[in-house]
Protein backbone atom coordinates (compact mmCIF):
# COMPACT_ATOMS: atom_id res chain seq x y z
CA UNK A 1 0.00 0.00 0.00
CA UNK A 2 2.93 2.15 0.90
CA UNK A 3 4.75 1.84 -2.38
CA UNK A 4 0.85 2.10 -4.10
CA UNK A 5 0.49 5.55 -2.61
CA UNK A 6 4.44 6.73 -3.04
CA UNK A 7 3.86 6.27 -7.26
CA UNK A 8 0.90 7.89 -7.19
CA UNK A 9 2.44 10.62 -5.24
CA UNK A 10 5.13 10.62 -7.91
CA UNK A 11 3.51 10.17 -11.23
CA UNK A 12 0.00 11.53 -11.39
CA UNK A 13 -0.06 15.82 -12.18
CA UNK A 14 -1.55 18.17 -10.08
CA UNK A 15 -5.48 17.34 -9.74
CA UNK A 16 -4.56 13.51 -10.83
CA UNK A 17 -6.55 11.10 -8.97
CA UNK A 18 -5.54 8.11 -7.17
CA UNK A 19 -9.29 5.44 -6.97
CA UNK A 20 -9.23 2.34 -4.77
CA UNK A 21 -12.14 -0.15 -3.94
CA UNK A 22 -12.28 -2.45 -1.26
CA UNK A 23 -13.29 -3.09 2.43
CA UNK A 24 -11.84 -0.80 4.79
CA UNK A 25 -11.86 -0.16 8.50
CA UNK A 26 -12.57 2.69 10.39
CA UNK A 27 -11.66 3.89 13.49
CA UNK A 28 -15.33 5.01 14.83
CA UNK A 29 -17.38 2.04 13.82
CA UNK A 30 -17.52 -1.40 14.10
CA UNK A 31 -15.93 -3.95 11.27
CA UNK A 32 -18.58 -6.08 9.72
CA UNK A 33 -18.97 -9.48 10.10
CA UNK A 34 -18.25 -10.43 6.77
CA UNK A 35 -15.30 -7.84 6.87
CA UNK A 36 -13.70 -9.28 9.49
CA UNK A 37 -14.02 -13.23 8.04
CA UNK A 38 -12.06 -11.74 5.32
CA UNK A 39 -10.04 -10.25 7.12
CA UNK A 40 -9.04 -13.33 9.03
CA UNK A 41 -8.91 -15.19 5.39
CA UNK A 42 -6.38 -12.76 4.18
CA UNK A 43 -3.89 -13.02 7.43
CA UNK A 44 -4.32 -16.76 7.51
CA UNK A 45 -2.91 -16.25 3.89
CA UNK A 46 -0.46 -13.24 4.47
CA UNK A 47 0.16 -12.48 8.04
CA UNK A 48 1.21 -9.19 6.67
CA UNK A 49 -1.95 -8.07 4.26
CA UNK A 50 -5.97 -8.09 5.85
CA UNK A 51 -8.47 -5.00 5.91
CA UNK A 52 -6.64 -2.06 6.08
CA UNK A 53 -7.77 1.09 8.44
CA UNK A 54 -8.92 3.64 6.40
CA UNK A 55 -7.01 6.63 8.56
CA UNK A 56 -4.08 4.63 8.07
CA UNK A 57 -4.10 4.45 4.69
CA UNK A 58 -5.40 8.31 4.48
CA UNK A 59 -2.23 9.50 6.34
CA UNK A 60 0.01 7.57 3.44
CA UNK A 61 -1.92 9.19 0.86
CA UNK A 62 -1.45 12.95 2.58
CA UNK A 63 2.00 12.23 2.98
CA UNK A 64 2.48 11.53 -0.63
CA UNK A 65 0.84 14.96 -1.79
CA UNK A 66 -2.68 13.48 -1.94
CA UNK A 67 -6.30 14.56 -0.34
CA UNK A 68 -9.07 12.84 0.43
CA UNK A 69 -11.60 13.78 -2.56
CA UNK A 70 -14.05 10.95 -1.99
CA UNK A 71 -15.56 8.49 0.11
CA UNK A 72 -18.70 6.27 -0.50
CA UNK A 73 -20.43 3.25 0.25
CA UNK A 74 -20.50 0.31 -2.25
CA UNK A 75 -22.63 -3.29 -2.51
CA UNK A 76 -21.01 -5.64 -0.16
CA UNK A 77 -20.00 -3.65 2.61
CA UNK A 78 -16.51 -2.12 0.80
CA UNK A 79 -15.85 1.55 -0.60
CA UNK A 80 -15.14 3.26 -3.26
CA UNK A 81 -12.13 5.83 -2.30
CA UNK A 82 -10.23 8.49 -4.47
CA UNK A 83 -7.70 11.56 -3.54
CA UNK A 84 -6.70 13.70 -6.09
CA UNK A 85 -2.80 14.86 -6.26
CA UNK A 86 -2.42 18.82 -4.29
Amino acid sequence: MERLFAGAGRLLSPGGVMYVYGPYRYADRPLETSNGEFDLWLKARDPASGVRLFEDVNIVAEQNGLTLAGDRAMPANNRSIWWSKK
